[in-house]
């Protein structure tokens, strides 16, 4: 006899499995071999009545019909394998055609066979009674039971068993992203990530779109917004197609979003330099990071701020041709240069005292903070651009509001 070890049980059971695949293997092993190819019965065993024949079929022939089913490509051949499978619809088929159906969904015969099953006494399975009618749109009954689960999908996917790497289940998703409101990304945030790691550019765009264009009346997915960025880069950045067909408002207010939280990483969401600069996001051009994300310049146009990680309470105020100077020496990967000069004329010294300088220091402790984001409202009010005369104004209007 015999003895038993866990080495034989594993090899019996890895047998079992290649003989005995689960639906969902037997789903997937056919969708990895989409070539048309040509039943091995070419029913020349068929003599008699067709359910005689059908009769005669074993489980591995069963099989092979709905192989054929998928991939056989002469009209008569399916026209008499779905004519086999009502005749010989059992709990087993039922489950192969459940699961190829997800693979395969958008075949006419797919469709007919999940019908054939579902009228079968056998089946009990509630995503083929519920989807599989004859009229129905079946993704957008399937994201309209989305709707009836409180716009949650994990529990459709749980109650419906479906294969969340399939094309149908991956359909359904990107329906109910596509034609959404934020509660659905807000609710359904890991699926979202999911699908923009998996799916194609192409299938995308329309559900980038969808999740810019909400109003957003919370604020929007920082996990989403940082995944986005990972996968198309900023619009400048040149890494993806998709900016193209993006409006201009959508990708200012992504740039945005980006910006914030570009800003909050680097700051600390309480540090008093992100508390003053978020507030001016929308009138950013830019950030760079540079010398391994140490430092950070914020690009507003006409002048920009550069800010060391290890300083917490200053910053560099800096002209837009002296910044631009600057930008090449960290472009470089070498040490700053100009900020390092002797530069001690602070916000508070151009508004109250009337001082000039292309380099001002940021100081933002105290009441530093005030004359800082003072002086940055008045350098970011639209009209005149030139550096002396947005210093004059500053200092016109810091007046009015003292006297």
């Amino acid at each position: 006899m015999q003895r038993f070890t866990p080495e034989r049980l594993n090899s019996t059971m890895d047998i079992l499995r290649e003989t005995i695949l689960l639906p969902r293997e037997f789903a997937e092993r056919v969708s990895r071999n989409p070539e048309p190819g040509t039943f091995k019965d070419n029913f020349s065993r068929f003599q008699g009545s067709l359910e005689s024949y059908a009769f005669s079929l074993g489980k591995r022939d069963l099989e092979d019909c709905l192989v054929a089913l998928i991939q056989d490509d002469r009209p008569e051949m399916k026209s008499v394998i779905l004519q086999i499978l009502k005749l010989r619809m059992s709990p087993r088929l039922i489950g192969l055609i459940r699961a190829l159906t997800q693979y395969f969904y958008e075949l006419p015969e797919m469709r007919e066979a999940a019908r054939l099953a579902e009228d079968s006494r056998d089946c009990s399975d509630e995503l083929l009674h519920e989807l599989f009618d004859q009229e129905k749109d079946i993704i957008e009954a399937a994201v309209n039971l989305i709707h009836q689960n409180e716009e949650m999908v994990s529990p459709m996917i749980t109650r419906y068993r479906l294969i969340t790497g399939s094309p149908f289940c991956k359909a359904v998703i990107r329906r109910f992203f596509q034609d959404g409101n934020e509660k659905r990304f807000l609710l359904n945030e890991d699926y979202f990530l999911e699908m923009i790691d998996a799916d194609s550019e192409q299938d995308l765009l329309p559900v980038v779109i969808n999740y810019l264009d909400q109003p957003w009346t919370q604020a929007p997915s920082r996990s989403i917004n940082r995944k986005l960025l990972q996968k198309f880069g900023l619009p400048e950045d040149e890494k993806s197609w998709i900016w193209a067909d993006i409006g201009t408002d959508l990708i200012a207010k992504y740039r945005q979003w980006i910006f914030l939280d570009m800003m909050e990483d680097f700051f600390g969401s309480d540090n008093r330099k992100y508390l003053i600069f978020s507030r001016y996001y929308q009138e950013l051009k830019h950030i760079g990071l540079y010398h391994d994300d140490q430092i950070m310049v914020l690009d507003f146009g006409q002048f920009g701020i550069l800010n060391l990680k290890e300083m917490a309470e200053y910053s560099w105020l800096m002209e837009k041709s002296t910044l631009e100077m600057e930008l090449e020496t960290l472009q470089k990967g070498e040490e700053l240069r100009l900020i390092h000069r002797k530069t001690d004329i602070e916000a508070r010294d151009v508004i109250i005292e009337e001082k000039s300088s292309d380099i001002l220091v940021l100081n933002l402790t105290g009441v530093g903070k005030l004359y800082v984001a003072e002086l940055m409202s008045e350098l970011l009010r639209r009209g005149e651009e030139i550096w002396p005369v947005k210093f004059k104004h500053a200092i016109s209007r810091f007046k009015e509001m003292i006297y």
